[in-house]
């Protein structure tokens, strides 16, 4: 370890207590993954929001002043050639006061100018066609467009008439290709009138995939910014797990010095006084101690994530079954049993001592909190993408169904658990499972706590 400064921190680390060029812990770059991933997704969706909004609210625009237009039509009987204007354009004197309404004259709502008015019976391009009281065509008038015949004008017309409400007979408005179509009754007579809306389609539809374009140009605009910023917000916390963690390390080293000396004066007690029962209550709160540091000094190394990991080829095969068999001794003082199923050739790449722990930690917390005369389930199975999983089941006195991540918090006491067996002495930290998850995500795996039926628990570990 490095020489300590005078302000009491190791040295081999930067200003700020981190270690240069190290990887962030996994629980930091989650933090990141969730506050980028929680932030696009807000962006896309209020994008998403005020696109489609738009979209709707222009679409709708466009069928009202359309369905004026074909309103307009049907009012003058089917042709807008027929339409009188205040103004006569054959002669005009003056062409400006031809394009002005005149005083008093209140312009048709489907026109938004009186110019726009003049011009509709030039740029509107539609066909109509009539029906008599027996719902046979009558008349069809196709010389206001060029691309549809009597014949296609005729059928298009008699689908729309099949299309009018019961509740009202020859009565009917929609879409029909590129046509905005409305049958009605008209002097006494059905009309239907078809208005070829093509430009407004192609003009809502480009201005869709623009408006789509633009949100989606704009979601990566925004993550492109988001994801520095997520650095800059997470960085605090990073300092304050690493302090943390340091703290932790520091703290653990200091305290074997005054646990080894009470340690021995003890022993130099009993060596003039001889053993009593308050020397050995003090050797066991000493081991008790060791044991709790030694705990907290691997919780940290773990909380460090794959950096602090020394990686090498393990068969966890033969590492699960020696350690299986070193506790059966244990199990058979307690009345339990150890049962093994475990997978030849199971090789993983992991740090050994970590790994160890993991094990140690899972059989020792199994044999202590598992209901008498029991058989604790050890199984050992290979994963995909080079892992294995570990799994271990023992009975209860009872839990309730289902997950329990909550097992795996620092420093938790299940009183459930330890409610029964030798778990009932209460030796346990409550760090245990806290560092068997610390180790499997700093190999990229994962542990999971589960009940099925109420009556037992199994932990199960991925490395």
């Amino acid at each position: 370890m490095g020489e300590r400064d005078g302000s009491g921190m190791r040295g081999g680390r930067d200003g700020r207590g981190g270690r240069p060029h190290r990887r962030a812990p996994r629980a930091i770059r989650r933090l990141r993954l969730r506050f980028v991933g929680a932030a696009l997704l807000a962006t896309a969706l209020v994008l998403t929001g005020l696109i489609v909004g738009i979209n709707v609210l222009t679409a709708r625009a466009t069928v009202r002043d359309v369905d004026r237009l074909v309103d307009y039509i049907a009012q003058a009987g089917g042709s807008l050639d027929n339409v009188t204007y205040p103004y006569d354009n054959d002669d005009p004197a003056d062409f400006s006061i031809a394009l002005t309404a005149p005083p008093g004259y209140e312009l048709p709502t489907a026109f938004d100018s009186y110019a726009a008015m003049l011009e509709g019976p030039y740029a509107a391009r539609y066909f109509t066609v009539t029906f008599d009281d027996e719902g046979r065509v009558a008349t069809s008038d196709t010389t206001h467009v060029v691309s549809v015949s009597d014949v296609t004008a005729t059928q298009m017309a008699q689908e729309a008439l099949q299309e009018s409400s019961p509740a009202t007979p020859g009565s009917a408005r929609g879409t029909m290709g590129d046509y905005r179509y409305l049958v009605t009754s008209v002097s006494g007579t059905r009309l239907a009138v078809f208005l070829n809306i093509h430009d407004e389609l192609a003009s809502q539809r480009s201005f869709l995939r623009a408006s789509a374009l633009t949100g989606v140009v704009g979601v990566l605009a925004f993550a492109c910014l988001i994801v520095p910023f997520s650095f800059a917000v997470s960085a605090p916390v990073e300092r304050a797990q690493r302090a943390q963690r340091r703290f932790v390390t520091d703290a653990s080293h200091e305290l074997r010095t005054p646990i080894a000396i009470i340690s021995s004066a003890t022993d130099v007690v009993e060596i003039d006084a001889g053993e009593s029962e308050w020397t050995r209550s003090i050797h066991n709160q000493t081991r008790r101690l060791a044991r709790l540091t030694d705990r907290l000094v691997m919780l940290s190394r773990a909380d460090e994530g794959a950096d602090a990991l020394r990686l090498a080829d393990v068969d966890l095969s033969a590492l699960v079954r020696e350690m299986a068999r070193d506790f059966e001794a244990v199990a058979y003082s307690r009345g339990k049993h150890v049962e093994t199923h475990v997978t030849d050739g199971v090789t993983c790449r992991v740090d050994e001592a970590m790994t160890r722990q993991v094990v140690s930690t899972l059989l020792d917390n199994a044999l202590k909190y598992s209901a008498d005369a029991s058989t604790v389930a050890v199984s050992l199975a290979p994963a995909r993408h080079g892992m294995a999983t570990l799994t271990v089941t023992n009975a209860v006195v009872r839990i309730e169904p289902g997950a329990h991540p909550e097992l795996f918090e620092r420093f938790y006491r299940a009183d459930a658990l330890r409610s029964s067996g030798s778990g009932g002495t209460g030796a346990g930290h409550g760090i245990g499972l806290a560092i068997v998850r610390a180790v499997a995500e700093a190999h990229g795996g994962d542990a999971t706590a589960r009940s099925d039926d109420g009556r037992s628990l199994t932990i199960t570990v991925t490395l």
